[in-house]
């Protein structure tokens, strides 16, 4: 199943400059700039910074995009394993040379080069993969359509299938270890695990909408969004989940979407809904505006 979240590129690089440099925008005020105008044809659907100078953009046709200097500037770089024209829905680097992507088809692709080469990893699957996480260079996690959700112990060369107890779409998986991890998905599911998701258990997020993006600040601290302005901020590791008010704009009577989150710390955050739209709180997420 195609993924319909399609970012403009003013809110990708947004995404992606608070991930790596947030705590700027807080002290010195509420402006955005727009970095480059996209020249590139087709949806780009996800940026990662793993610092202030090194980060990349996927996204349709087999798009990988990276920069070397804060995103001043903007490269392609080539995706030769890949017979086809793929849709790329998620990319995460544990270092500026190690990194992997997750796609249509099941697609996984891992550089440790920084992404001048990319090679194809066998994952087991033709499902679409929505989100790929790695805690470090060997522990990660995949997920997408059908509930699924895929580890790794070996940095991606071998992948085994984890039992989710779920037929929802995972969109985020998430860990603060190799043991905690949370994901989100479709139809407000909200699951976890305490032991590498050798099992997952369902957890109550109180909200029937989709829910897209996840930011655990700490291994008990974090919050989830989603479509129609869901919020939600759990305390406990999950055991619990609130709804926060997320103050997002209304199109047609309904709340717009959020497509995704960053703290800094557990008062200073971020999120970006729909239409470009960037929401600040320093409140730990009771108000945004």
């Amino acid at each position: 199943m195609k993924i319909n979240k399609q970012w403009h590129i003013t809110t990708l690089v947004a995404i992606g400059l608070l991930l790596i440099s947030v705590a700027n925008t807080f002290s010195s005020g509420h402006s955005w700039t727009t970095v480059r105008e996209s020249e590139w044809q087709g949806a780009l659907i996800d940026l990662y910074f793993v610092d202030q100078q090194h980060g990349w953009i996927v996204g349709s046709q087999s798009t990988i995009l990276h920069t070397n200097d804060g995103g001043e500037t903007w490269v392609n770089q080539p995706s030769q394993p890949l017979p086809f024209k793929n849709e790329f829905h998620k990319v995460r680097f544990i270092s500026p040379q190690v990194g992997w992507i997750a796609g249509e088809e099941g697609t996984v692709l891992k550089t440790v080069d920084g992404g001048a080469t990319w090679m194809k990893l066998s994952t087991g699957t033709r499902a679409a993969l929505s989100t790929i996480f790695f805690v470090d260079d060997r522990h990660g996690w995949a997920g997408g359509d059908g509930g699924l959700i895929i580890h790794s112990t070996d940095g991606g060369m071998t992948w085994v299938r984890q039992e989710t107890g779920t037929n929802n779409a995972i969109r985020t998986v998430q860990f603060a270890s190799p043991e905690a991890g949370w994901a989100v998905g479709d139809a407000g599911t909200v699951i976890g695990t305490t032991d590498g998701g050798q099992t997952w258990v369902a957890q109550q997020g109180g909200v029937a909408a989709s829910l897209d993006g996840m930011y655990m600040l700490t291994d008990q601290m974090g919050w989830a969004v989603g479509g129609n302005g869901a919020l939600i901020h759990t305390t406990n590791a999950g055991e619990t989940w609130e709804t926060q008010e997320s103050n997002v704009p209304h199109s047609n009577g309904m709340p717009e979407p959020i497509w995704g989150i960053h703290f800094t710390d557990a008062n200073n955050g971020l999120c970006a809904a729909e239409f470009g739209v960037i929401l600040r709180t320093s409140d730990g997420g009771k108000t945004w505006t």
